[in-house]
């Protein structure tokens, strides 16, 4: 495909995005909503695109992390906003993650836009698996983080004053479905890291070499478990949970895209 090309995919998909987030705030829901399938499509067209010519998966680089990131979170929210007990909540999950997709496609924009260098390493399976399950476990992170503060900050949508516990009822639901994500995503996360510890394996004939990248991806584990265990005052806090909850997404999109 030629470079020129994928410019034109990054800054379309990334006018979408923008468009919808100015919808949802303007309360325009359903064209919003076209606007954010829109995106998706064209983010999906782009994974479409590096698996066809490049013969891999996405793996790393900006571009293609980006892309791959942002599809996969897109998706999470198309299924969450469909889910009985996200229903209050519908249009805050959709802003939050316009927002958070508009946030991750700024800190890439002085980038190289660009698919990665195909390495002879990404013909090893285990290679391609430690990278692109890594990408998708970041987008659970990324997902469950908006869902923890959809409800942790804001009242469900179009709730009576008096409801107070209808309020608390419905978000221990956005609550637990947000633990089933981030669930998910450190068991997508671990699968990445046996993976790794296999090409490592394979590569230095030890299954562990204590780094700065194995100290790191301990980090992340650790930051999932510590959401899952709170003592008590800080677990009856929505807030502080929300705050403690999206520290693996932080964490682990420094890791992708800073460091």
């Amino acid at each position: 495909m030629p470079p020129a090309t994928l410019p034109t995919l990054y800054y379309t998909v990334f006018t979408l995005f923008l468009i919808a987030t100015v919808l949802l705030l303007a309360q325009k829901k359903p064209w919003a909503r076209v606007a954010m399938i829109a995106g998706t499509v064209i983010a999906g067209m782009g994974v479409v695109i590096l698996v066809a010519t490049q013969h891999r998966l996405p793996l790393y680089g900006a571009f293609e992390s980006t892309f791959y990131i942002l599809l996969v979170v897109s998706l999470l929210e198309m299924v969450s906003t469909r889910c009985t007990g996200a229903v209050h909540y519908k249009g805050r999950i959709s802003l939050y993650t316009g927002i958070a997709v508009l946030v991750i496609l700024i800190m890439e924009i002085n980038k190289p836009i660009e698919f990665n260098d195909d390495f002879y390493m990404y013909g090893n399976i285990w290679v391609n698996f430690f990278f692109n399950l890594r990408l998708m476990a970041a987008a659970f992170f990324i997902h469950g983080a908006i869902l923890l503060n959809t409800a942790a900050w804001k009242r469900p949508d179009k709730m009576p004053e008096d409801a107070v516990t209808d309020c608390k009822c419905r978000q221990k639901k956005i609550f637990y479905q947000a633990r089933n994500i981030l669930l998910t995503g450190i068991v997508i996360y671990l699968a990445s890291e046996w993976s790794g510890s296999l090409w490592c394996l394979n590569w230095l004939g030890d299954s562990w070499r204590w780094s700065k990248g194995f100290f790191k991806a301990a980090i992340i584990f650790l930051l999932v478990m510590t959401s899952f265990h709170l003592p008590q005052p800080l677990s009856n806090s929505p807030r502080a949970r929300a705050i403690i909850g999206s520290c693996p997404a932080l964490f682990i999109i420094w890791m992708i895209f800073i460091h």
